[in-house]
């Protein structure tokens, strides 16, 4: 898989400017490390200033890990959708007995 062209700079400085440099989650107060996408890129491919976020290590890991696991699910949906991945068959029961065999009205007698 290829990688993505990395965030523009100009994008990424104004999204740090917005924040005045401090990290954008509420009473965290660390200095921006990395600047997130607010939506992630896989849905948007969008890198205006508005879609990014500036945040400390920690909180960058933890979205990022929100992320991931909301981007596993759509492609699970979308591989379904495309009948790339086809479902699991159903469930078998164990059968009915073979000594045994059941009349057209229901009851089950001995063979």
């Amino acid at each position: 898989m290829a990688r993505r062209k990395p965030t523009p700079a100009k994008a990424r400085a104004e999204a740090i400017a917005r924040t005045n440099g401090i990290c954008a989650v509420s009473g965290c107060g660390k200095s921006i490390r990395d600047v997130d996408h607010t939506i992630p890129h896989f849905f948007t491919a969008d890198d205006r200033p508005d879609n990014l976020t500036g945040m400390c290590v920690a909180h960058h890991r933890e979205k990022t890990r929100q992320d991931i696991k909301a981007i596993a699910k759509v492609k699970r949906i979308i591989a379904k959708h495309n009948g790339l991945r086809k479902p699991k068959g159903t469930i078998r029961s164990a059968g009915f007995p073979k000594h045994l065999r059941r009349k057209f009205n229901g009851e089950v007698v001995a063979r």
